[in-house]
């Protein structure tokens, strides 16, 4: 059985981070990018999509045709270990376990740490302040109408969403998509859905449209998570999204 949680989160035209709490300690943050990063990454992105771009489909669960690889710039970088740093003192509780477990470690740091993790981990040779973060795998989605992306869990320590520009609206959704007579509790058209299990499965649904354009999330790498198709207009859907990795400062 599913419980639902609905988050109408009010998208601040302003950069403000925003925890929402799911259980045991760990979480989701929202937060709005600032105005001079997204004009940079709409550059980036007009930049890649002009050239001949390495595709990413190979790499990735989305029943979408246009998933590509997208370097990492500095600016972007800079923003999400930044982000990756206040997630894990908001919630410390993700970089302790997934360490401990060698699980999110970065290829480069897993060679260093060989077979026994835990026991570096407990005599205080492996911490978080001993590691930085890693941003090694970067993507861009332009979806169209009735693709989507399916259930899925991603690699690495957290994990993050942009979404750069959504070209529809909710109630656009509602009129002329499938399942248009029903309320907007039983209407997922468009939509982005975090799932996770707290006795039973409960997911955050979450009413990405025009209203979110410029917003990211970031959140741990195994809460699984889909993206529904949309139906009411005839533009990409564009995301970034990407893993954040841990190595060894030094």
């Amino acid at each position: 059985m599913e419980n639902s949680t609905f988050y109408n989160l009010p998208p601040s035209p302003n950069p403000v981070l925003t925890p929402v709490s799911l259980t045991d300690g760990t979480g989701i943050i929202f937060e709005r990018l600032p105005q001079q990063l997204s004009n940079q990454i709409d550059l980036e992105l007009k930049s890649l999509t002009q050239s001949n771009p390495k595709k990413a489909n190979e790499y990735l669960a989305g029943h979408i045709e246009k998933e590509f690889i997208m370097p990492p710039f500095q600016e972007l970088t800079n923003y999400l270990n930044n982000k990756a740093i206040k997630y894990s003192e908001i919630y410390p509780r993700e970089i302790n376990d997934l360490i401990s477990k060698i699980s999110g470690v970065h290829p480069n740091l897993e060679k260093q740490i060989n077979k026994n993790p835990k026991d570096m981990w407990e005599r205080g040779i492996l911490t978080p302040e001993k590691c930085k973060y890693q941003i090694s795998e970067l993507w861009v989605n332009l979806q169209e109408k009735y693709e989507y992306n399916p259930m899925h869990t991603h690699a690495g320590l957290y994990s993050f969403v942009i979404w750069h520009y959504i070209p529809y609206l909710m109630e656009d959704e509602k009129k002329f998509g499938p399942g248009k007579s029903l309320n907007s509790r039983g209407n997922h058209n468009g939509k982005f859905h975090f799932f996770y299990c707290n006795r039973s499965v409960q997911s955050v649904d979450i009413p990405i449209d025009k209203k979110w354009n410029g917003m990211m999330a970031i959140f741990p790498s195994w809460l699984h998570h889909e993206v529904r198709p949309f139906y009411s207009s005839d533009e990409f859907r564009v995301t970034v999204a990407g893993n954040i990795f841990l190595e060894l400062k030094y």
